[in-house]
């Protein structure tokens, strides 16, 4: 636990309550700038963080917010920023609202960070008025449920499996269980900011229980997009070829035996509409 300040530009006091406060993030965690979760709980004094941080959302209470670093983009901080800002105002999708932040612990100053909203169940209450206990499933991209169960996402992956979609009558239906619009502006959001941190990973979905709702998927951690994959093969280039000294090249042991190496090719664990063990699809339906 540890008590939480924050100020505007002018110096004035927007918060102050206890908070929980701990790393976030996978990877990450191994750069010498964290990302952090700050989580308001009732034990703590507070269950929301009473206040409209994002000025592009009309919310005024979070349960849970990160303080993002910027993940693998260590050098601009900006990439999953840009992917989801890009957006503001255009499309209909579910995104993370962003705010500059600069982050002082204990006195010390850590950096420049982007104040988020976090992408998980908190995010569905939140921005939809729902309670996670008993009003709708949010599935991970492992197919493991942050909220709710898995049962109608599977009986939904089921019948997308069993069906062809090119017939009107099953697209009908299709388009009564997935927000198509949304998913379409889902995938265009991905692939334009050429994310290759994704499909494979990073993919959330979620659905109400109401009737009428249907399954919609969340906009989340950019960090690999616009060529930030390119920026450190040129940066691994730069300290190889043109920075380190040149040495002759070596065979491996198997080639100078004469033999050749096989490599076998790897299998994904979001093998999608492929999956040969018949597992539903990690993220969307295929026809």
């Amino acid at each position: 636990m540890c008590i939480r300040d924050s100020y505007n530009t002018s110096g004035a006091r927007l918060i102050a309550q206890d908070i929980g406060f701990e790393i976030h993030g996978n990877c990450t965690r191994n750069l010498k700038q964290k990302s952090f979760e700050l989580k308001s709980r009732k034990v703590y004094g507070d269950n929301d963080f009473s206040y409209a941080f994002f000025s592009d959302k009309p919310l005024n209470a979070y349960r849970r917010l990160l303080l993002r670093a910027g993940g693998q983009d260590t050098k601009s901080l900006l990439r999953d920023i840009l992917g989801q800002q890009l957006l503001v105002d255009r499309m209909d999708i579910d995104r993370q609202a962003y705010r500059p932040a600069l982050v002082y612990i204990n006195g010390q100053f850590w950096g420049v960070y982007g104040l988020r909203e976090k992408m998980d169940e908190a995010f569905v209450e939140n921005n939809y008025g729902l309670d996670e206990e008993t009003d709708f499933d949010t599935i991970d991209d492992d197919l493991t449920p942050m909220a709710g169960t898995i049962t109608r996402w599977n009986e939904f992956y089921n019948y997308i499996a069993s069906h062809n979609a090119a017939d009107p009558a099953v697209y009908a239906y299709i388009q009564t269980q997935m927000d198509v619009n949304e998913f379409i502006n889902y995938q265009i959001a991905e692939i334009y900011a050429a994310n290759t941190d994704w499909p494979h990973g990073n993919i959330r979905y979620w659905r109400a229980y109401a009737p009428g709702s249907r399954w919609r998927w969340m906009l989340f951690d950019m960090d690999y997009s616009f060529s930030l994959k390119d920026v450190y093969k040129r940066q691994r280039r730069c300290r190889t070829s043109c920075c380190a000294p040149r040495r002759p090249a070596r065979q491996s042991r198997s080639r100078r035996q004469g033999h050749s190496q096989r490599r076998w090719p790897s299998r994904s664990r979001h093998a999608g509409a492929t999956d040969h063990s018949g597992d539903p699809v990690r993220g969307w339906p295929s026809s």
